[in-house]
């Protein structure tokens, strides 16, 4: 409920972006003010970078996270949209960053974006790479 609350307007403040609340709940985990086994449990769940996530790779490509590699959180699999030049893709390329292709470049992920700040509607792509 926390998790979901800190994704939220609330009281004025905006939503903070899914991997600044997981940073912000492990923080709190670790001040005792939350039961960290519980937020880590979350976090093994969710992964650093939730499903749905726009994050920029090292390669400067940019995409979404559309699934997460168990016990590999920092590893998950992305579904790249765009070029360095921001370009959209005619074709995406789908990544596991857990397991790449030994003949693509190794990627990494950077940062994680602000969609709005950026400019991507990402429930827009979330459909679409879901092929629904």
């Amino acid at each position: 409920m926390l998790y979901e609350t800190m994704l939220s307007t609330r009281a004025g403040r905006p939503p903070l972006l899914p991997t600044q609340a997981i940073k912000e709940l492990y923080q709190h985990g670790r001040a005792q003010q939350l039961d960290l086994g519980l937020v880590e449990t979350m976090i093994r769940c969710l992964g650093i970078y939730p499903v749905g996530s726009l994050i920029e790779l090292n390669t400067g490509e940019r995409g979404m996270v559309i699934a997460v590699n168990s016990g590999k959180g920092l590893q998950p699999v992305v579904r790249i949209l765009w070029d360095q030049t921001h370009q959209r893709y005619a074709t995406p390329v789908t990544v596991d960053i857990a397991d790449p292709d030994p003949d693509a470049p190794l990627r990494t992920i950077c940062k994680a974006l602000d969609p709005s700040a950026e400019g991507y509607d990402i429930a827009t792509y979330f459909v679409e790479s879901n092929g629904t």
